[in-house]
């Protein structure tokens, strides 16, 4: 089952390349439900084309997706490690990345201190 559902998966993520926002929006929601439920050996594997998939949409303000993007990302990391990511995704990409990584840190600082 594990190779059917990265085949799927490596076939529903080339779709993200389609300039119709359904179609990406459709990605987005399939790569979340990859990076939350699968476990950590498979999105390992998909890494790649998940990143490859995403990061052309992280800087689009239409439709929240580059909210759904950062939310996906940093599920990923805490799976994965910021290192992981880093070395899947293409050195001009790593801003992006660093910067998410970034917020996430900021939000649960904050939440911390307003929570002690």
């Amino acid at each position: 089952i594990q190779d059917h559902i990265k085949n799927v998966a490596r076939t529903t993520l080339l779709l993200s390349s389609e300039k119709a926002r359904e179609v990406a929006k459709s990605v987005i929601g399939f790569a979340k439900v990859c990076a939350v439920r699968l476990p950590p050996e498979s999105t390992e594997a998909l890494l790649d084309d998940i990143i490859e998939a995403l990061l052309p949409w992280a800087n689009d303000s239409k439709n929240r997706f580059s909210l759904k993007i950062r939310v996906i990302f940093e599920r990923l990391t805490k799976k994965h490690g910021e290192a992981l990511l880093k070395s899947s995704a293409i050195p001009a990409d790593h801003k992006i990345l660093t910067y998410i990584n970034k917020q996430a840190a900021y939000k649960k600082r904050r939440h911390e201190r307003v929570t002690a």
